[in-house]
């Protein structure tokens, strides 16, 4: 067995919409000239990339594809499911399992999509498990397939407190391009370095597997 991740996302359109613009992250700056729009914007950009796969939540809408490996179980229910690790997740499109050759879609009685607190998982009956191979192997290492959108649909649906981390991110990442001239207020999240006030922001914010 091919040692693999448990679950692939990947995007079948790309993020659109804006989560703060150009003109508000200069201002936070104070930046009065238009030379490095180009550059902010790829800060701006950089920063939604970054806090939206640290904390699981799109600030953008999209439309994905949620792959995996094996379904998950809890010793205390009887159903297997996986957890759709984006959020806020707003449609599921399909759900399907391998069967050999290709993606066979599963009919609405097979599946059940259980909102928490955190992720929604899906829910499958047992019997549309261990009526369908799922081998993981070279050829298909992840048999199980969701399709699904997500993401905050405007930017006024996005927390305040993370347009406000994006915003200020965007301008530390401007400021401290090349190398951080004072990193002694900073921490690491993720294997990315920020700010300690913009880092406690992006913690609270991180979303965890929990039932309920």
């Amino acid at each position: 067995m091919t040692n693999i991740k448990t679950a692939l996302y990947e995007f079948t359109t790309a993020p659109a919409g804006e989560v703060v613009s150009l003109d508000l992250v200069k201002s936070n700056a104070n930046i009065d000239f238009d030379t490095d729009d180009a550059l902010i914007q790829f800060y701006i950009d950089m920063a939604v990339d970054r806090i939206s796969g640290l904390t699981g939540r799109l600030l953008q809408p999209v439309v994905l594809n949620g792959s995996y490996s094996y379904p998950d179980a809890s010793g205390f229910e009887c159903r297997l499911f996986v957890w759709i690790e984006k959020a806020p997740l707003t449609a599921i499109n399909e759900v399907a399992i391998w069967d050999g050759t290709d993606y066979v879609a599963l009919d609405a009685d097979e599946w059940a999509e259980e909102k928490t607190s955190t992720y929604s998982r899906i829910l499958f009956d047992s019997t549309v498990i261990f009526n369908n191979s799922l081998d993981v192997d070279d050829l298909q290492p992840y048999p199980i397939r969701v399709g699904f959108d997500a993401g905050y649909p405007t930017s006024d649906d996005i927390p305040p407190g993370l347009r406000g981390a994006v915003m200020q991110y965007a301008t530390w990442l401007y400021n401290n391009r090349g190398d951080c001239s004072d990193c002694t207020g900073c921490k690491t999240v993720g294997g990315f370095l920020f700010p300690n006030s913009i880092a406690d922001i992006v913690c609270q914010f991180i979303i965890r597997r929990v039932f309920g």
